[in-house]
């Protein structure tokens, strides 16, 4: 029995073992091959005029998502002294925050404003100073909180459906559609008027595991050091999100956890920063032939990692949240491998000799086809 044992112990040290060896090698081959000094030998690769023209292409997407963008950001400045204001009529010691994409200016039109408010005390509003009432929020719980909140949002004539109470999320939240009109600084609705219409999810960022802003300030580091992770990024987002892989509570990538894997990519040294194309196509390549989720975790901390996880894999993708070291930031990720394989299409198409089609659509193309 002792002899079975030890044996045991043997093979699982000769496991992790071989496991650590094989995540060196994948680490090995991401820094010398996603380099513009050493490219992958592939025979499906681009041409230096192509990837010009993608990054070219991805310029003129960036400008179109910025001119879209420019009146949806002051509605939801609008949007969110509308939130305060409510929030303050029930909460005076309360203060909201902006996180999300449209913190760190990687939302799409598309995108959700996602806002958490938090205590405040001795911060004065038009409401006057929070007393230590029993309608102070620090006497209630998180979920109570959110059941008044819930209750005071019905009654706002801007919000057109129903305040939902998400509590089956890793933090609850209330989401919920409204909408200002144009032109009218109340947001009540008006004849002939066009409407600004957004998805709002509100949490509260006392709940234990909160990141609060903490996650844009990461992601704000990242848009500064490297030009070319924010235009990338809005490409990648607009990509899941044709192919509905953009939901993490549908099983798809959010858009934290897409965001650290594209830095895992700009982490590798000598790579070319200054081509948006190049770094695409890089991203595709990697993520859709060469990383195997099955084995392997990521991680942006300490320049960047690759970890072997335990076998067998519980999870269908590992992304360390570097807030929380330890903890999956892509958990509800179970669509990983279509996930995956989409990456893998978007690169042999975008490669492929004689496309001369634009980049969104190429993506369009390519979801027409999966869906097929």
């Amino acid at each position: 029995m002792q002899r079975i044992k030890s044996e045991k112990k043997r093979g699982g040290k000769e496991v992790k073992k071989n496991m650590n060896i094989a995540a060196k090698k994948l680490q090995r081959w991401f820094q010398n091959h996603l380099s513009a000094k050493s490219p992958t030998p592939s025979p499906t690769d681009a041409p230096e005029e192509g990837l010009v023209r993608l990054s070219r292409e991805i310029t003129e997407f960036n400008e179109n998502i910025v001119r879209e963008m420019q009146p949806r950001l002051k509605s939801c400045d609008r949007i969110l002294h509308a939130l305060h204001h409510t929030i303050l009529s029930v909460f005076p010691c309360a203060r909201l925050e902006l996180t999300g994409s449209y913190a760190y200016g990687g939302a799409l039109p598309s995108s959700d404003i996602d806002c958490f408010y938090t205590y405040g005390a001795g911060i004065r509003s038009g409401l006057g100073l929070c007393s230590k009432g029993s309608a102070c929020m620090m006497n209630l719980t998180v979920m109570e909180q959110l059941q008044q909140l819930q209750i005071e949002f019905c009654r706002q004539m801007w919000v057109v459906s129903g305040v939902r109470l998400e509590k089956g999320r890793d933090t609850p939240l209330l989401s919920m559609k409204v909408c200002l009109t144009c032109g009218d600084e109340k947001g009540n609705p008006e004849k002939g008027k066009a409407h600004n219409c957004f998805a709002v999810d509100l949490s509260c960022g006392d709940w234990p595991g909160h990141s609060k802003s903490l996650a844009v300030d990461l992601i704000l580091f990242y848009v500064h050091r490297f030009p070319s992770f924010r235009p990338v990024l809005l490409v990648l987002k607009e990509f899941l999100k044709e192919r509905e892989l953009n939901l993490a509570y549908n099983g798809g990538l959010g858009s934290f956890p897409l965001a650290l894997m594209l830095i895992r990519l700009l982490q590798v040294p000598n790579l070319c920063l200054e081509s948006t194309g190049r770094i695409l196509l890089e991203f595709f390549r990697f993520y859709g032939f060469e990383f195997d989720p099955k084995k392997f975790g990521l991680s942006i901390l300490n320049g960047g990692t690759f970890f072997p996880l335990q076998q067998p894999s519980l999870v269908p993708i590992f992304v360390e949240n570097p807030m929380f070291p330890g903890s999956n930031s892509a958990i509800n990720c179970y669509m990983a491998f279509s996930l995956l394989e989409s990456f893998k299409q978007a690169y042999l198409a975008l490669v492929r000799v004689g496309n001369n089609q634009g980049l969104v659509e190429i993506l369009g193309d390519l979801n027409e086809s999966m869906n097929n």
